[in-house]
């Protein structure tokens, strides 16, 4: 076991280290104050089992009675709410893609809806692996108003994690997730307009099998 978290704990920095370098392409899309990034930096070739996203709310944070939903090749992928006074400022993940098309909606609490989408070439295609272990295993680094988080989870069709909480003083983060979110190397950045000090952060595995197709 101390094998493992030591191992574990080696990845994690080495996912912090290379987060930014897992992509060769970048593609962007701002509306209504809401920036898409899709994909990073330059290496060889994109990993249609790891495609980093971010999502920058420049003007007015994802706050109560908001939602971000991103799909991953016109599959669900997340849904991010708000709840209290949490201020969501930035949220960082990765997705599974094999066409490369991206989407995300974000829903405000007075109706109104913005819609962002890209597109980038996906040089090695993925599958979702059909059985998973029953993990929550996940190790957080943070400071400020930031956290950095990863999980050991494999995001298979059984036993993935379908909702991280994060619960600070401010508010909460609820984040549901599907197995079109990315298991191999799985890498978040929470980033608030207040202090995430003090946070407490929960895992729950999915109770059925997911059968989307792809």
């Amino acid at each position: 076991m101390s094998l493992f978290r030591n191992l574990f704990a080696f990845l994690l920095a080495a996912v912090f280290v290379v987060t930014h370098s897992v992509a060769k392409e970048v593609v962007e899309a701002d509306k209504d104050g809401v920036r898409l990034v899709l994909g990073t930096s330059t290496v060889p070739e994109t990993v249609g089992d790891m495609v980093p996203v971010r999502v920058i709310f420049e003007k007015i944070p994802l706050r109560a009675g908001d939602n971000l939903m991103v799909f991953a090749d016109t599959q669900l992928a997340y849904v991010i709410s708000s709840i209290g006074g949490f201020l969501l400022r930035e949220f960082s993940g990765r997705v599974r893609m094999n066409q490369g098309a991206l989407e995300v909606v974000v829903s405000r609490s007075d109706g109104t809806a913005t819609k962002l989408s890209q597109r980038i070439a996906i040089d090695r295609p993925y599958l979702i692996p059909e059985e998973g272990e029953a993990t929550k295993e996940f190790k957080v680094r943070g400071k400020g108003n930031t956290i950095e988080l990863i999980h050991r989870n494999r995001m298979a069709r059984t036993n993935y994690v379908e909702h991280m909480y994060i619960v600070v003083p401010a508010g909460a983060l609820a984040i549901s997730m599907t197995p079109y979110s990315s298991g191999t190397f799985a890498y978040y950045k929470i980033e608030a307009e207040h202090s995430l000090e003090g946070h407490n952060i929960e895992l729950r595995l999915a109770t059925k099998r997911s059968d989307s197709q792809r």
